[in-house]
């Protein structure tokens, strides 16, 4: 891809995905259509719905498909799939085990093969596993409350509890999550009509299961929950549970890929600056706090105390700021 195109790809992106998140903050409806599908480069690319992302790459036997993120939007991208490219999907390749983006795979079970990492199946065995986003079991009853369910799980919670008894079941809240059929360690490559895959395991971050899809004839990368271009990171239940040095680590393992642009499973597109610039901004939020701490500051004092300033102008910094600080702050005295 030249420069020049990136660079138009990347603005008209950057148009599409700003208008369409000024209006889920608004609460209006978004313009423009519900699912859209754009070209990044060759034979590469890059799906949405809303809020949800994928990509997927066209080959001559098939096609390779990352999350198929709900069985609406599955249902969608097959047609589309069947009407654009007149081929099947050969492989679905999962991100990670949570039910918003790893729904729908039944929809390309009669073709394809569906592979994830090899914690995958752990985390999708019949138990309640620990939950990205901050939803915990407080009761220890082996299942979710609707006082218990945050984020996208409490968004979704009239759909998921199945049998309207107030509560999410293991079984309810995977329900439509088709278990993969072949899983891997730390790497493993995909082929398909003279095309290859590459599958990153690069640490536990949002989850302890997670795949990175890494497009090297393409120069891209699909990436999940880790990194959030032109914006910053995530920040869910104290980072997820997770050591900071464990997410500032798997960022890291992005960026020794050779690529040129990273796409997100949330938000749009970006490049390897954007990955740059997340791990810079979680070690910087790291050392502020962790020196305050070492100072015997408080969490209060340290919410009026650490502004990291060279963030001020990132989306979503002014609104949180304070959050980014509470969680490092419970992280780097809770997860080590």
């Amino acid at each position: 891809m030249t420069p020049r195109r990136f660079a138009a790809l990347l603005i008209a992106i950057v148009i599409m995905c700003t208008v369409h998140g000024h209006a889920q903050r608004r609460g209006g409806p978004a313009p423009g259509p519900a699912q859209e599908i754009t070209n990044i480069t060759g034979d590469l690319y890059f799906a949405r719905t809303i809020s949800h992302s994928t990509a997927f790459l066209v080959t001559p036997d098939g096609i390779i498909l990352a999350d198929p993120i709900s069985t609406e939007f599955a249902m969608w991208l097959k047609g589309e799939l069947d009407r654009r490219f007149g081929k099947p999907v050969k492989y679905v390749i999962y991100s990670h085990f949570d039910f918003d983006h790893a729904e729908g795979g039944d929809v390309f079970a009669a073709t394809a093969q569906f592979i994830g990492h090899e914690n995958m199946k752990k985390n999708l065995d019949g138990r309640l596993p620990r939950q990205p986003g901050g939803a915990v079991d407080k009761n220890g009853n082996g299942r979710l409350e609707r006082d218990e369910a945050t984020g996208g799980t409490l968004a979704a919670f009239d759909r998921l509890d199945r049998n309207r008894d107030g509560s999410i079941t293991p079984q309810e809240l995977y329900a439509d999550v088709r278990r993969p059929d072949v899983t891997y360690a730390d790497r493993k490559t995909v082929t398909l009509g003279g095309k290859t895959v590459q599958l990153i395991h690069p640490g536990v971050n949002h989850s302890d299961d997670m795949t990175v899809l890494y497009f090297p004839a393409e120069r891209a990368v699909f990436e999940v929950d880790i990194v959030f271009p032109k914006t910053t990171p995530g920040v869910w239940a104290d980072y997820d549970w997770t050591p900071l040095r464990d997410w500032i680590a798997s960022i890291k393992a992005i960026e020794t890929l050779d690529f040129d642009v990273v796409l997100p499973g949330h938000g749009r597109p970006g490049t390897k600056a954007d990955v740059v610039a997340n791990r810079e901004f979680l070690e910087d939020v790291a050392a502020a706090v962790s020196k305050g701490i070492a100072d015997g500051k408080s969490l209060d004092e340290l919410k009026q105390t650490v502004t990291l300033d060279k963030y001020k102008d990132w989306p979503g910094f002014a609104t949180g700021r304070v959050a980014h600080i509470e969680a490092a702050y419970n992280n780097l005295r809770n997860y080590k």
